[in-house]
């Protein structure tokens, strides 16, 4: 265990920064104003827990005793603390600005620890640091999402044809929305309308551009009508 001393102590500051990051996700997803968020922090809260037993797995077979808890110490418990004073008032976007900080703070410490570990360790590592990333760029993309724009917001539509689909683009740039966990009820009449016309060949995609704002896209089958 003494030679893998230094790999141990890094294994457990990302499961005690994690097991944070799990924490938040719950009162995150307990507070979200209506419920917008709540299925995105959820799922957040529950692959960040199968990354704390990964990294705990990886402790035991250097030899080590896991980290059981989160950190009350330094920034990462100073992020927990700004989430919990955020979620008191319920407002979505203070809840967004307080979830990406804490996001940024964990993806820093993830990379820090790859730029020392090696080995196997390294690997458990950068397999968890994978879903990390993906958590962060979400939270990123739909704060992006969320903040109005002062120059106000343009509807940008388009369309094209790939693997024998016809894709309609209605691309909103301005401040944008996320469906609410449960799916709204305009939202699931236009899929159930598409469902059947098209025998289930067909779907409405709602996602969140890089930029912000939000893309709506109808995927339905493309056929030429004869002459």
């Amino acid at each position: 265990m003494t030679e893998h001393k230094d790999d141990i102590t890094a294994l457990n500051t990302l499961i005690a920064t994690t097991i944070d990051s799990v924490k938040g996700y719950e009162d995150a997803a307990s507070n979200s104003e209506a419920g917008r968020f709540q299925e995105i922090f959820r799922n957040r809260a529950s692959e960040r827990q199968q990354v704390v037993e990964q990294l705990r797995s990886e402790v035991r077979r250097l030899g080590g005793d896991p980290e059981n808890d989160g950190s009350f110490m330094g920034a990462t418990h100073q992020r927990f603390l700004d989430l919990k004073a955020a979620v008191t008032g319920r407002d979505d976007q203070a809840i967004i600005n307080e979830v990406e900080r804490g996001e940024d703070y964990i993806k820093g410490k993830f990379e820090t620890a790859l730029e020392h570990l090696s080995g196997e360790s390294r690997s458990v590592v950068e397999s968890c640091y994978q879903s990390i990333k993906q958590g962060h760029d979400q939270i990123s993309q739909i704060k992006h999402g969320l903040e109005a724009k002062p120059e106000g917001g343009r509807l940008e539509i388009g369309a094209e044809v790939v693997d024998g689909q016809l894709l309609v683009h209605v691309i909103d740039t301005g401040v944008g929305f996320m469906p609410k966990a449960e799916g709204g009820v305009g939202l699931a009449n236009v899929r159930e309308r598409l469902k059947v016309l098209y025998n289930g060949r067909a779907e409405l995609i709602i996602t969140v551009p890089p930029a912000g704002g939000t893309c709506a896209t109808i995927k339905v089958p493309y056929e030429i009508a004869p002459a």
